[in-house]
């Protein structure tokens, strides 16, 4: 369930930032297609974040790849992102590659219905973080950022974990819409 939003591309080209923060990141195997090269190198600094820690560990080989290869230094962190900091969640594991594991309770009944053929392989229990501690720990204080979020239905979550200080510096905000009913995301 991964779409670029083409609508809005030309103009996050237009007015990107120097760096940017990927929660939710995969593996980012699309960092290595063609189509997709020139909008990652044209980032000075990148911190890709992932919360499941097997899909973590492609994410880092590829991210070590990409730097090698255009001469970056981006970084890749294994993270559960929420609003709460040292909160332990039973984090889904899905059969689809790391692609949809979520910390809400996935509908199974809401994806056959939608066609999809993946099911529960398992559960980690992982402690959340803020992104704002993430930055701070990283030192991204007062740098100017992007950010992407696709966190299965936890973007708002994610979002309520940054402290509006870091909103002064935020160019973009690319979220991928999750539907209450796929993942039972709690929108408040």
């Amino acid at each position: 369930m991964h779409t670029a939003n083409h609508y809005n591309q030309e103009f996050i080209n237009q007015v990107r930032a120097p760096s940017l923060v990927f929660v939710g990141a995969n593996d980012m195997a699309e960092l290595f297609k063609e189509k997709n090269i020139p909008r990652f190198t044209a980032y000075d600094d990148a911190l890709f974040i992932e919360a499941d820690p097997e899909v973590f560990l492609r994410l880092e080989d590829n991210v070590a790849r990409f730097n090698k290869t255009f001469k970056k230094n981006f970084k890749a962190l294994s993270n559960l992102v929420t609003d709460k900091e040292d909160v332990s969640y039973n984090f889904n594991i899905l059969t689809n590659n790391g692609q949809s594991s979520p910390i809400y309770t996935p509908n199974w009944e809401w994806i056959r219905d939608a066609g999809a053929t993946m099911q529960q392989a398992g559960t980690k229990n992982l402690t959340s973080r803020t992104l704002s501690s993430i930055l701070e720990e990283n030192k991204w204080e007062n740098k100017v950022f992007d950010l992407e979020l696709d966190t299965q239905g936890a973007e708002l979550d994610c979002l309520k974990g940054l402290k509006p200080s870091f909103f002064n510096h935020l160019i973009s905000l690319v979220v991928e819409v999750t539907r209450e009913n796929e993942f039972g995301a709690h929108y408040k």
